[in-house]
């Protein structure tokens, strides 16, 4: 009997366990969870004296070429001395593994566990938000000189608004009005974007997906991961992500105003950079129900109802409020 198609498998937490053992020098594993499905299958490990994460790419996700880059990239930060979760060599050296699915080809990554907790935003702003935006600042500034021969997509307005816009617009065709806006909304964000003055601002590599629940914060460290979203994009972008997750979970402004004056107190940002924040922080949630909307042909779509949407499209016009 043929094996039946699948869009997305979950991996036996057995065979990985078997796998990463006879692929990586590290302590015996003593467990191995399956912690999250989210845009690739991430798995915690555990050894007698340490943690690790690995990441199992979702098929069709990232090229060999993106993630070739993306672990470029942390090693880069890593020997600027930018705490991040570290990829893991494997006994070859290689730090990428193809493993085949019944989807299909997939890769793992072994990354190093970021020990912490993430900010705390409603107790500790003044330190917590404070220390996100000097890591983040340090990282741009790491990041100035960082260049690759691999292949990346670019976080710009096709990735952002496009692409997204492609898997939302079906969701919403018993939402006439809700499509008519979406579409009038995403052209005139783009208008805005194309009235910047794009020479002005700072254009770099991204971390592309700085929200709270991509670091850990220890002894006053704070170690970044998941860069599976990194990208060339103009780097206010970074810091729109982080306004943008502050609005969406509803913390207090001062959150902002101590994460603003850490990031300009290590690298400087421009009046041009600074004024693009509003506008990136409603582009982001452009790509943040696309993402959703693209993930559900494997994760399921049954949370995509009508309350989903209306919440969505009230957060995009309450953005667009403070735009006008």
């Amino acid at each position: 009997m043929s094996i039946f198609a699948a869009t997305h498998s979950v991996l036996s937490t057995q065979a990985l366990t078997d796998f990463v053992s006879s692929k990586y020098a590290i302590e015996k594993i003593q467990h191995m969870v399956f912690f999250q499905a989210g845009l690739n299958d991430t798995y915690v490990i555990n050894t007698i004296n340490r943690k690790y994460i690995l990441r199992v790419y979702r098929k069709n996700w990232r090229t060999l070429s993106d993630i070739q880059c993306e672990i470029e990239l942390l090693l880069h930060l890593a020997n600027k001395n930018i705490a991040v979760a570290n990829p893991v060599a494997g006994n070859d050296k290689q730090y990428i593994y193809p493993v085949n699915a019944t989807e299909g080809l997939r890769h793992i990554v072994l990354f190093d566990y970021a020990e912490g907790t993430p900010p705390d935003y409603d107790r500790a702003a003044a330190i917590d938000a404070s220390l996100y935006g000097s890591t983040m600042a340090r990282m741009h500034n790491a990041l100035d000189d960082f260049s690759t021969i691999q292949s990346r997509f670019k976080i710009d307005l096709e990735h952002l608004i496009d692409t997204p816009l492609i898997t939302i617009r079906p969701f919403l065709q018993d939402r006439p009005d809700d499509l008519a806006y979406i579409n009038q909304l995403t052209k005139e964000l783009k208008a805005r974007f194309n009235e910047l003055p794009t020479q002005s601002l700072s254009y770099g590599f991204c971390h592309g997906d700085m929200n709270s629940g991509n670091v850990h914060i220890k002894d006053k460290l704070l170690t970044l991961f998941d860069f599976d979203c990194c990208g060339e994009s103009y780097q206010a972008y970074d810091l729109a992500i982080f306004n943008w997750g502050l609005r969406m979970n509803k913390f207090a402004d001062n959150n902002w105003t101590c994460f603003l004056e850490a990031y300009q107190d290590e690298r400087n940002l421009s009046p041009a950079d600074r004024n693009t924040i509003p506008l990136f922080t409603t582009i982001r949630h452009i790509w943040h129900i696309g993402l959703h909307t693209q993930l559900s042909s494997d994760r399921g779509r049954n949370w995509l109802d009508d309350r989903y949407f209306d919440e969505q499209i009230a957060f995009l016009k309450n953005c667009m409020n403070e735009l006008k």
